[in-house]
């Protein structure tokens, strides 16, 4: 009985997670992620992105909660591991030179999928304690009662 509904649970949080290569048990990290391309090149040449700087608190090598933090210029369409810090000052000051769309917000927020995702992985959680409390407790009570 136990068996299908840890291999269930399994596959429903595998559906929500990503798992990097450099992957952590426990803690957080942090990521980039893609928002809009700019009329900005590295001195190489290459395009700039702008990316959304968000950390992943991280458990069992899920990630469990994501929070936004700032957005950031990256390299390669966010998938790099070197950003620079994009200010709110700096994003309007891009903006007004024409670098960067007009119509990016100068505060960044999570998309609606990972708040989603968020609550949807944080409610599973919560529920899997509550069951296993009151697994905790029926069986104690059985053992004191007889």
């Amino acid at each position: 009985m136990r068996l299908p509904i840890i291999a269930a649970i399994a596959a429903f949080l595998t559906l929500f997670s990503t798992v990097s290569a450099s992957a952590q048990v426990n803690g957080t990290r942090e990521a980039l992620q893609f928002v809009e391309e700019t009329k900005l090149t590295d001195p190489a040449g290459q395009p700039i992105s702008v990316c959304h700087l968000v950390e992943h608190r991280v458990f069992l090598f899920l990630p469990i909660y994501t929070s936004s933090i700032s957005y950031a210029l990256g390299e390669n369409r966010c998938d790099t591991d070197r950003y620079g810090d994009l200010s709110a000052q700096e994003l309007k000051y891009q903006q007004g030179l024409g670098n960067i769309s007009a119509d990016l917000s100068s505060v960044p927020s999570l998309g609606t999928g990972t708040v989603i995702k968020n609550y949807i992985v944080l409610t599973i959680g919560g529920l899997a304690i509550l069951f296993g409390l009151v697994v905790f407790i029926r069986r104690k009570y059985r053992e004191i009662m007889g």
